[in-house]
C-alpha cells in the first residue's frame, strides 16, 4: 500500500507540472500488462479503427498499437500503401481541430504534433472548420492527386430518374433527365459524381450555400 501511496503522490505531482492525464498515468499500478488478449476484426473495422487511433489525439499506448497494425496490413495488402491512415488523412479533410493538446492557446510541450498541420509543407490537410470558412491554400498531398481550393460556385438542376443502370464504375448510378437547359448544364459539368436530393430543395439549398459565400446557380 505504500507503493500505491508514493505512485499516487507522483501521479498528482506530474499533473500539476502539466503533463497530459494520459501521460502521466502510466505511473500508475493499473498500467502494468497483466496478461495477451487475441481479437478478430474485419477490414472495414480495421480501417475505421485507424482513422481514429492514427489520430496524435488518441492515446499513447493505443497509437502505438494501432501502428503496428497498420505496418502489418502494409505487409499483407500492400495495395492500401498511401491510402491509410488518420480520418484526416483519408477524408482528404480533418474532422479535428485545435489539435495541440490543449482547449486554447499554443501547442503543449508534451503533446505530439500532428505532421499534417504545418501550412508551409506540402502535405497539409486542412480541417472541415477551416473548409467551412473558406480555404484557399494550393497545399497538396498523397503525391499531388488531391489539391484543395475553395469553390465559389455550384449549380443545381431538377430532373427525373429514368433508370439505375449497374456499370462497372460507380457504386450509386442513375440515368436522369435533365428538366432544364442541358447544354447550360454541359458547360458547367465538373465531373461526373453529383448529390441527389429527393423531391424540389434547389431554393433551400441556394439559402444554405449563400450563408458560406458560395453562389449557387440553377439550369
Amino acid at each position: 500500500m505504500e507503493m500505491v501511496s508514493e505512485n499516487l503522490r507522483l501521479y498528482e505531482e506530474m499533473l500539476a507540472s502539466g503533463m497530459p492525464k494520459k501521460s502521466a498515468r502510466y505511473i500508475l499500478p493499473f498500467c502494468m500488462a497483466v496478461g495477451i488478449y487475441h481479437f478478430t476484426i474485419n477490414l472495414r473495422s480495421l480501417l475505421n479503427m485507424f482513422g481514429l487511433r492514427l489520430c496524435v489525439r488518441a492515446s499513447p499506448e493505443f497509437r502505438c498499437l494501432a501502428s503496428q497494425l497498420y505496418f502489418k496490413l502494409l505487409d499483407e495488402i500492400p495495395l492500401l500503401r498511401g491510402l491509410v491512415g488518420c480520418r484526416g488523412f483519408m477524408r482528404g479533410a480533418c474532422p479535428e481541430s485545435d489539435v495541440t493538446g490543449v482547449s486554447v492557446g499554443k501547442q503543449h510541450p508534451s503533446y505530439p504534433p500532428c505532421p499534417f498541420k504545418n501550412r508551409d509543407s506540402n502535405i497539409y490537410i486542412p480541417t472541415f472548420r477551416e473548409l467551412r470558412r473558406g480555404f484557399t491554400s494550393e497545399s497538396s498531398i498523397w503525391r499531388g492527386q488531391l489539391r484543395f481550393r475553395r469553390e465559389s460556385s455550384r449549380v443545381g438542376f431538377k430532373g427525373r430518374i429514368l433508370d439505375s443502370p449497374s456499370f462497372p464504375i460507380c457504386r450509386s448510378q442513375v440515368d436522369i433527365e435533365v428538366e432544364g437547359d442541358w447544354r447550360e448544364l454541359l458547360k458547367e459539368m465538373r465531373g461526373f459524381h453529383w448529390m441527389i436530393a429527393y423531391g424540389d430543395y434547389l431554393r433551400e439549398i441556394g439559402y444554405a450555400l449563400s450563408k458560406i459565400g458560395i453562389k449557387w446557380k440553377v439550369i
